[in-house]
């Protein structure tokens, strides 16, 4: 009996614990949350392409999304492989990317792998 009781009391204190910590984490993902959606990408974005196209003083933006994209892959590929110390093969998991498309955009960007 006296084991029964103890059991009873470990799956109380298992469950007390896990639910605060499940609390925890809740509240930690939601705040992380909140401080991503408050920096919003697209917003940088089109304000990034606006100061572009302002700057060409009404010429004509040739190729103006091989521009913009290679502006953006190049810093995002090195960042993401710095995030993940170099480790190709979680970097490519992290991009969404396959590792040889990945080997391939670092050699076209000449970025060391």
């Amino acid at each position: 009996m006296c084991f029964f009781l103890a059991l009873r009391a470990m799956e109380r204190l298992t469950f007390t614990f896990l639910e605060s910590f499940s609390v925890k984490l809740a509240d930690v993902l939601l705040s992380l949350h909140k401080k991503v959606s408050n920096f919003s990408l697209t917003h940088h974005s089109r304000e990034a392409v606006r100061r572009y196209l302002s700057a060409t003083n009404g010429h004509p933006a040739m190729q103006l999304h091989r521009v913009i994209m290679a502006e953006v892959e190049k810093p995002l590929l090195e960042e993401a492989l710095k995030h993940c110390t170099n480790n190709l093969t979680h970097t490519a998991e992290m991009l969404g990317l396959s590792r040889a498309t990945l080997r391939k955009k670092l050699d076209d960007y000449g970025i060391a792998h």
